[in-house]
């Protein structure tokens, strides 16, 4: 896990994103797709069922547990 973090903090930025071109299906959620939208082909974890049942057009969701798999965690 800690090669993961690395890995994060290594290459992560910070982003002011402008409104996703459709809105969330929950308005709750509105933050990630905004983030989601700024850059094509992005893989958000997240255990929201709600968002993994519909998720946006332009980005990828995994559960935790399949991130873990893709990694090596689990």
């Amino acid at each position: 896990m800690d090669t993961v973090l690395l890995d994060i903090a290594a290459n992560g930025g910070l982003r002011t994103p402008a409104p996703a071109p459709k809105p969330p299906p929950d308005p709750g959620d509105q933050h990630l797709w905004d983030l989601l939208a700024v850059e094509p082909g992005t893989v958000l974890v997240a255990g929201d069922g709600e968002l993994l049942e519909r998720p946006p057009a332009f980005a990828r969701l995994l559960t935790p547990a399949a991130f873990a798999r893709l990694w090596g965690l689990a």
